[in-house]
């Protein structure tokens, strides 16, 4: 009888780890059923986007290569939208001639960047970045400057893109 009444609790036992298991997954389904259809986390992966090709785009946008000048601009154009874009089509070639003469090479990289806009029906956002700028000159100095931006970004398609971009004035006191 020994041997039965065990045999009978490893079976009770089984079942009811059986059973638990089949209520927890049955639970973590309907949890993540819920969670598909919730709009904060779209809005926190539309915002993750957003940061993230900003921070892209504003990369682009520090970093130039004089003695490539043309290539710089159409990596301009491709980052932007909107009046910027109008603007940054018609830069002259005086201008283009100014830059390449100055043979400085410019690398950006954002060292931290946050959105502290987001309208997902408008297709529009701003950030704020913190820049970190390697300038070598002509004579092959090489200097490190640090920027902060304002960027607007406007939904391009499904990409997002610059808008506007303006240096932040850093209040030195």
């Amino acid at each position: 009888m020994t041997s039965i009444g065990a045999t009978r609790r490893s079976t009770t036992y089984a079942a009811v780890v059986a059973v638990l298991g089949v209520v927890v997954l049955a639970i973590g389904l309907w949890q993540w059923r819920a969670a598909d259809g919730d709009q904060g986390l779209h809005y926190a992966a539309m915002r993750d986007t957003v940061t993230l090709e900003g921070r892209q785009d504003i990369v682009v946008m520090n970093s130039l290569d004089t003695t490539q000048v043309q290539a710089g601009l159409t990596a301009w154009l491709s980052v932007t939208t909107g009046t910027l874009h109008d603007q940054l089509g018609q830069v002259s070639d005086a201008d283009k001639k100014t830059l390449a003469s100055s043979g400085a090479k410019t690398t950006g990289k954002v060292v931290d960047a946050v959105v502290t806009q987001l309208d997902d029906r408008a297709g529009t956002a701003q950030l704020i970045a913190s820049v970190e700028l390697n300038v070598i000159d002509k004579a092959g100095k090489a200097t490190v400057k640090r920027n902060r931006f304002s960027a607007n970004l406007t939904l391009d398609g499904a990409q997002w893109k610059l808008s506007q971009l303006q240096q932040v004035a850093v209040n030195a006191s």
